[in-house]
């Protein structure tokens, strides 16, 4: 893909991979290359997918895409969303929709608390937190993400949930 810029200036550049709703990447079975130039100078080079990339996405894709996009940040190519902390934007990759929902469910308090756990990847599907492991789960790695998953969802306020066409009580499991 090429683009003109219209005008002398700064410009942030950012590339995130097509994913599927399972958070899979789309072609990973083959080692492709992104390269960021401008003005005919590559600025970035990077080679994702292929033998050792596919098997790793395959087996945990939430986790994969994550640490790629943790890769693609590290060298300017990162489209998350940085929030009011810079430990909690060091540690983790936040994507949404819409930062403003990111920024009511990720508060100061909900921020430290998963900056001194094991949080593993989560994500918001609806009203339901799901989170993901790379590997074989145990029980115990199962209780630890529903706690941490739990503690999360205490720590949404009210309003988000209201905000977001529900009770303003929060979530409310289905029968």
């Amino acid at each position: 893909m090429t683009h003109t810029f219209p005008l002398d200036g700064e410009y942030l550049i950012k590339v995130r991979l097509w994913r599927n709703t399972f958070d899979l990447l789309r072609g990973m079975e083959d080692p492709h290359q992104i390269e960021v130039a401008l003005d005919g100078a590559r600025l970035q080079l990077i080679t994702v997918g292929g033998a050792e990339d596919f098997p790793a996405m395959a087996e945990n894709p939430g986790t994969f895409g994550a640490a790629l996009d943790r890769l693609a940040g590290a060298v300017g190519l990162a489209s998350d969303i940085n929030l009011e902390s810079e430990d909690f934007n060091r540690k983790f990759r936040v994507s949404a929709s819409s930062p403003k929902l990111a920024s009511d469910i990720l508060t100061p308090r909900t921020m430290q608390y998963l900056i001194g756990v094991d949080a593993g990847a989560w994500r918001t599907c609806g009203s339901d937190l799901v989170g993901f492991r790379q590997g074989t789960l145990d029980p115990a790695d199962v209780v630890r993400t529903c706690s941490v998953l739990g503690q999360v969802q205490a720590g949404i306020p009210s309003f988000v949930w209201k905000d977001a066409g529900g009770s303003a009580t929060g979530y409310s499991p289905g029968p």
